[in-house]
């Protein structure tokens, strides 16, 4: 795959995380369940391999790694340890647990899990992000850019969003906090918190009412009133922005350092 399908891999792969962290998100007594449909597709993307002992549904990972097991169920348990010692744990039979020493093994398993819920997850996001080839050109920064341009000048509002997501990644950008979110509006731009507040900026505000984009190349204070009504101005087509139209693509590509390689 060329970079541009792989970053978009890379989305896809970091989307199915959210969902299963979302999913195990609950607290001890939690009802909810964890998204097997999307961690299954996470493993696959992490290369790893099904495999169902007794009750369990096992994922165990390629040949030239460690030897760990991951547990598929609401805890999402990664073992360091074999098969045979994660049934026994897991799923005893009436034989194993006659064993003072069994016994002792499935009440706890810290000395073999290595992590459980949301930070199995991240392990898994980031094996399967490694297995990418994110490095990028100048000439890769500038394609998404012009095909972002043209469903722009076409009014393809899909395609600029997807330019859109694909710059925010290399720039390492985030959707906007509640304050400066909006319905008819797909927004990204850079997150900080500093000096006891939120800032954010530079962004991108794109209208898909109105098939209009804007690039403001500063960062706005949430707090501040005249940065909020600047921001609100920006999204009535009222204010002076750095680029508009096809200029804020090229605006966005300029600021992406390039060439390079994008981290998981």
């Amino acid at each position: 795959m060329g970079f541009k399908e792989n970053l978009k891999r890379k989305i896809d792969i970091d989307r199915l995380a959210a969902r299963v962290v979302e999913s195990v998100s609950g607290g001890p007594d939690s009802t909810r369940r964890i998204d097997k449909p999307a961690m299954r597709q996470l493993l696959e993307a992490a290369g790893w391999q099904v495999r169902h002992e007794r009750d369990l549904e096992l994922y165990l990972p390629p040949k030239d790694e460690a030897d760990l097991v991951l547990v598929l169920d609401n805890d999402l348990p990664l073992y360091r340890t074999t098969v045979d010692d994660v049934a026994l744990r897991k799923s005893p039979t009436v034989k194993e647990m006659v064993s003072i020493r069994n016994i002792r093994r499935i009440l706890n398993d810290g000395d073999v899990v290595v992590s459980k819920k949301a930070a199995t997850v991240d392990r898994f996001r980031s094996a399967a992000v490694a297995r990418l080839d994110l490095n990028y050109t100048a000439a890769d920064v500038s394609a998404i850019a012009f095909d972002g341009a043209a469903s722009l000048d076409s009014r393809y509002p899909e395609g600029v969003i997807e330019a859109l997501d694909l710059l925010a990644q290399l720039l390492g950008w985030q959707p906007p906090p509640t304050a400066f979110a909006s319905v008819h509006h797909h927004i990204c731009g850079r997150l900080e918190r500093r000096d006891g507040g939120i800032h954010y900026g530079p962004l991108a505000v794109f209208s898909r009412v109105h098939n209009r984009l804007w690039f403001v190349d500063r960062p706005l204070n949430v707090a501040d009133r005249d940065d909020a009504a600047y921001f609100q101005h920006v999204l009535q087509a009222k204010a002076r922005v750095a680029a508009e139209g096809l200029e804020a693509f090229k605006a966005l590509a300029a600021a992406v350092p390039a060439p390079g390689r994008l981290e998981p």
